[in-house]
C-alpha cells in the first residue's frame, strides 16, 4: 500500500501478513561458552556449581588472608618498637632494623593496597600477587631469623634486672612474624591455585 506524503511516496508494510518468524537471537562467538556441556537445558551441572563454590571460599580466604598479614604487620611494627630502642639495635645493628621496618612498612602499604583493589572489584594479576606473597614471605623470614639472633643483645641491657615485659613483647613479636611467614607462603599458593583452576 502506498501513500503521498508531503509530495514523496511512503510504503506501509503490515506485520501480520508477514509469513515468516523472526530469528532468534544469534549467539557471537564471544558469547558462546567455552564448554557446552557444562550446562543442560540451561542448569549447570554440579560439578561446575562445585567448582565455582570453591573458587568463591578462595577467593574469600585470600581477602580475609591479606587482612590478616596487614594486621600482624601492625601488631609486629608495634610491638617491636619499644624493645628494640632499649637495646639500642639501631646503634649497634641498624642494617637488621633497615631490614625489619622494611617488612612492616612495606607490607603494610602493600597490602592496604591490595585489599582496597579487592573491595573496588580491581583483578589483581596473579603472578603480581604470588610474587608479592613470595617476597614478603622471604622478607619476613630474614627478619624473624634477624630477631632471634638480635634477641640477647636486649637481655644483656639489664643484666641483674631485665625487664620482663620488654622481653615478653619482643618474643610476641618474633613469633607473628615467624605466622606472617606461613601467611605469605599460603597466600603464594593459593593465589597460584586460583590462576590454575
Amino acid at each position: 500500500m502506498n501513500d503521498d506524503v508531503g509530495g514523496r511516496r511512503a510504503l506501509k508494510v503490515d506485520t501480520k501478513d508477514l509469513c515468516y518468524d523472526i530469528p532468534p537471537k544469534v549467539r557471537m562467538s564471544a558469547e558462546v561458552e567455552s564448554n557446552p556441556d557444562d550446562q543442560v537445558n540451561g542448569v549447570k551441572r554440579p560439578w561446575i556449581f562445585i567448582k565455582e563454590t570453591h573458587r568463591n571460599w578462595i577467593k574469600l580466604g585470600l581477602i580475609v588472608g591479606k587482612i590478616l598479614e596487614l594486621f600482624i604487620c601492625m601488631v609486629c611494627m608495634g610491638l617491636i618498637y619499644e624493645p628494640a630502642q632499649t637495646a639500642a639495635l639501631g646503634k649497634t645493628h641498624l642494617h637488621h632494623i633497615g631490614i625489619m621496618y622494611t617488612a612492616f612498612g612495606g607490607y603494610k602499604v602493600i597490602n592496604g593496597v591490595a585489599i582496597v583493589s579487592i573491595l573496588l572489584g580491581e583483578k589483581i594479576p596473579y603472578r603480581m600477587a604470588s610474587l608479592y606473597a613470595v617476597m614478603g614471605c622471604a622478607l619476613f623470614l630474614v627478619t624473624g631469623i634477624l630477631l632471634t639472633i638480635d634477641r640477647p643483645y636486649l637481655n644483656n641491657q639489664y643484666y641483674f634486672h631485665p625487664q620482663q615485659h620488654l622481653l615478653i613483647m619482643y618474643t610476641i613479636s618474633i613469633l607473628f612474624v615467624f605466622l606472617n611467614v606461613i601467611l605469605f607462603a599460603a597466600d603464594a599458593v593459593f593465589s597460584f591455585i586460583m590462576h590454575i583452576s
